[in-house]
């Protein structure tokens, strides 16, 4: 490995096209640690996914799954138990960590990492802070969404930005289909640009501004969506666009997930 090579890991909260893409960034991705309650219920499902693979090889895919396949190295850890990120960090030597649909992590973690940690965040920040971008985009109609690669900060997605860029919304489409488009669509190609800035040592970053009339995406409960509906007092047709953004009058038509 030279001296510029990076060695990544990828931490997330599941297999979906972005993380199952992960062999395909530039420099080195080399482990993946996936972050979950890992409680009974959560190893038993994962037992089950791997049942139903032996019937259909080619469905039920999982991180560990994935990693297999490319022979990446595979960790998990509990988000009850986060700290733990810093040994595994440390242990696998990784000069960039990438965090993706991730819980704020605590800046610890990232000591022993070179180059520490970014995010790839669903909204052309500082706007639309938190965990919910896309469906406070949708809710609040906008004509235009964005995503922004930035740097992990110890306050949710407040840390430098590297890369944004926004792009025009499609209606009436499903939350998977406008995820596809936020994530791989335009996401992937700046999360490889990003990496590859790091690596030449070229990267520029943008400090966010602050101020109180930025709007905020705070973690919800989708199923609530009419009651913002009807005391926002939104349009027929407004209504129709959230009820296929949660999927409720769509199916998502994106490609399928295959590793």
């Amino acid at each position: 490995m030279t001296s510029t090579t990076l060695k990544l890991a990828l931490i997330t909260s599941g297999i979906d096209h972005l993380s199952s893409s992960f062999h395909t960034l530039p420099e080195q991705p080399f482990a993946i640690i996936e972050l979950g309650e890992w409680d009974t219920k959560q190893h038993l499902r994962y037992l089950a996914r791997k049942g139903l693979r032996l019937l259909l090889p080619t469905q039920y895919p999982d991180c560990e799954q994935y990693c297999r396949k490319h022979s990446f190295v595979y960790k998990r850890v509990s988000r009850n138990n986060k700290s733990a990120l810093k040994t595994i960090l440390g242990s696998l030597n990784i000069d960039l960590a990438l965090t993706y649909r991730c819980p704020l992590l605590p800046m610890s973690a990232f000591e022993s990492v070179p180059h520490g940690a970014i995010n790839l965040h669903n909204s052309a920040l500082p706007d639309y802070r938190g965990g919910n971008p896309l469906f406070w985009q949708v809710i609040n109609n906008e004509n235009e969404i964005g995503c922004t690669v930035h740097e992990v900060s110890a306050k949710m997605d407040e840390g430098d930005i590297i890369e944004t860029l926004r792009f025009e919304r499609p209606r009436n489409v499903h939350f998977e289909d406008l995820n596809y488009l936020a994530n791989v669509t335009y996401g992937l190609p700046m999360l490889r640009r990003a990496i590859d800035g790091i690596a030449a040592g070229s990267t520029k970053r943008e400090r966010q501004p602050n101020h109180d009339k930025l709007n905020k995406a705070p973690n919800c409960d989708w199923r609530q969506w009419r009651d913002v509906a009807e005391k926002r007092n939104l349009s027929k047709e407004h209504r129709h666009d959230i009820a296929c953004f949660v999927g409720e009058s769509a199916k998502p038509s994106c490609p399928e997930l295959r590793i």
